[in-house]
Order: structure tokens, then sequence, then C-alpha cells
């Protein structure tokens, strides 16, 4: 197999912004039992393991929340090191909880970035696991208060679009 390249990339000539743009959601992957691609590689569909199965919604704090695809090499291996975090606040026992439960499963998630694209992170490969939830009180009063959340995981390459219909079908806007 051989293994060229077989377009270039232009320079954009544009305004950008980081980050990612409002809330995260996130699936079990056991709950997930198939994701269709088109011939570009998007993302055109997700088919949950059962009817309670669903992605639930997290919702970062302001400016906190990143995601970091970073190539991985060694002398066989080639894999996308997908990394995710974000940031919580105004903790309370809920919470808690559902970080605890973070920190033991393995994930897929779906965000949109500032760019104006919606990805689909996890989606061929280890998924995504809690590399690091680090909670904190801060020190002085104007000190953030809150939970940062680190998942990552080892993928056969960069994180995949999501068509509109795929998240419409999904009930993620």
């Amino acid at each position: 197999m051989a293994c060229l390249i077989s377009n270039g990339i232009a320079r954009t000539c544009d305004f950008a912004v980081g980050g990612v743009k409002g809330s995260i959601w996130l699936a079990n992957e056991a709950d997930i039992s198939a994701v269709a691609y088109d011939a570009t590689g998007q993302v055109t569909g997700v088919t949950m393991a059962s009817t309670g199965a669903t992605f639930y919604e997290f919702q970062p704090e302001l400016q906190s929340a990143s995601f970091v695809q970073a190539l991985q090499t060694g002398n066989v291996s080639r894999f996308v090191q997908q990394t995710l975090a974000f940031s919580v606040a105004s903790l309370t026992q809920a919470k808690v909880e559902t970080l605890n439960d973070l920190s033991l499963t393995t994930l897929v998630a779906i965000f949109e970035a500032n760019d104006g694209n919606w990805y689909y992170a996890g989606d061929n490969g280890s998924a995504l696991k809690a590399s690091a939830l680090d909670v904190t009180t801060g020190v002085k009063d104007a000190d953030d208060a809150i939970a940062t959340v680190t998942l990552m995981g080892s993928n056969k390459g960069y994180a995949p679009t999501i068509s509109a219909a795929a998240l419409a079908a999904l009930g993620i806007s």
C-alpha cells in the first residue's frame, strides 16, 4: 500500500478564534452500536445500542474547554492522541458523583469548536478515558473553585466532523 499525499492545503486568510463553543456531549462508548461515515470520512450517523442510551450534555465554564490532537509515532505504530479538557464550577454532591463516573468509563464526545465545525472524538481506537480530574478550591478569594476534566484517547486518525443531520438525529444542537 502506497501512502502518498493527493492534495495540497491553501493558507486561509481569515479571522479565527480558538476553543470549544458551548456544550460538550459525552456518551459511554459501550452505548454506541454503530457509526456511519461518508466517502470523505465525515460521520453521517450514530446508532445507539439501546433506547435508553444517550449523549449527556456537559456545560463547561466559559473559555475552559479545549481539544488537542497530536500525532504520536513509534517504530511501527502511528496514532493520534486526542485530548479533550474542560472545567466545571459550583460543585455539588451530584456533580461530584458524575465526575466519579467520568473517572471510570470509556467515552466518545461530540462538540462544536469555535471554527464552526462539529467534531466526533474517540471514534476509532481506544476512545476517550479520564487521564486527569483535578478539583481545587483555589487559595485566594478570586481563585477559581473548579473541577478540570481531561479525557484522552489513542485513535487511528484525527477526529472527523459530524454532519448536521447526524446531530439532529441525536437531538444535539
